[in-house]
């Protein structure tokens, strides 16, 4: 993640990419980059612009913003599934969440030295209990999250450089065994985590977007309420969604929806899917998902054919 923050204005803006190597594994993808009804796994990069009133979201393939307003995001509202973390990107300690600075207050100093130019440079304690702020909600199942299974955990090592006016320049943490065993991620052994800040009281981020802008309640819909003839584009900005954004057939799209079935459940999720191929047929892709409330006996699949 690079960008800027405003703190006085409680407003940010953030580049975020994944770069994952080549042969990662499929199941390491999906963790990481989300689960939406792409062919692929979700957007290696995008573009989002934080405030108290909305969240804007470019995808670094898409021509257009989307504007989700508080009620599009919050957890009461009928548009978030899956846990969906928009709102993580709303930070407490920051602007924009997800960073080092949401757990720093949870550090204990244990020791300092003097650094260059006045500054100071700190060693500290940081209780795992920190560690769910650092993460999207989607990706808890996969990490060792406080309790009996992180008791015997020993503090995290976390180190703070600050410059002369006592502004934080630097943080970072190394956690070992940060993934749970039985998850998608327990490949990996070790996680780090370093934050920089420079360019103190440079120009303020601007909350204006150039181009065009989607209103989310407009545009963004569950894939399953897309009619027969409509274009969808994947990116929506959520990384663990069944949600697509409804585009002009006229102008490029990713995709279009050829029809909604109801489809009885086979005896696993494996089974039900290949029963929603069967029913779209051959060459055409089929999402299915079971009802939001959780009452019915039939899911509900919706078959498109990529372009």
């Amino acid at each position: 993640m690079t960008g800027s923050l405003d703190f006085a204005g409680d407003r940010g803006r953030t580049e975020a990419a994944w770069v994952l190597p080549a042969k990662t594994p499929g199941k390491v993808r999906t963790a990481v980059l989300g689960s939406t009804p792409a062919l692929e796994d979700g957007e290696t990069s995008g573009t989002y612009l934080v405030d108290r009133q909305r969240i804007r979201y470019r995808a670094a393939s898409s021509p257009y913003w989307i504007d989700y307003a508080p009620e599009d995001t919050s957890k009461g509202s009928a548009r978030f599934t899956n846990n969906d973390p928009l709102e993580f990107l709303r930070g407490s300690e920051s602007p924009v969440g997800g960073t080092l600075l949401e757990a720093l207050t949870a550090g204990k100093a244990t020791s300092h030295r003097e650094a260059p130019a006045g500054g100071r440079a700190y060693r500290a304690e940081l209780s795992d209990s920190a560690l769910p702020l650092l993460f999207p909600p989607d990706l808890h199942s996969h990490i060792v999250l406080p309790g009996p299974s992180a008791s015997l955990r020993p503090p995290v090592p976390l180190t703070v450089e600050v410059d002369a006016q006592g502004r934080i320049t630097r943080a970072a943490i190394t956690v070992k065994d940060a993934f749970r065993e039985d998850g998608d991620l327990a490949g990996f052994t070790t996680l780090t985590m370093d934050l920089s800040l420079g360019g103190h009281g440079s120009d303020m981020p601007s909350p204006a977007t150039s181009g065009r802008v989607l209103k989310a309640t407009d545009a963004v819909r569950d894939i399953g309420e897309v009619r027969k003839g409509g274009c969808i584009d994947f990116a929506t900005g959520q990384r663990s969604s069944r949600q697509v954004v409804k585009v002009p057939c006229s102008g490029p799209h990713d995709a279009r929806v050829l029809g909604q079935h109801q489809v009885a459940p086979g005896k696993d999720d494996a089974a039900t899917q290949a029963r929603s191929w069967a029913v779209c047929g051959p060459g055409v892709w089929a999402w299915w998902a079971p009802p939001k409330d959780g009452t019915g006996s039939d899911v509900r699949t919706t078959c498109y054919e990529v372009t």
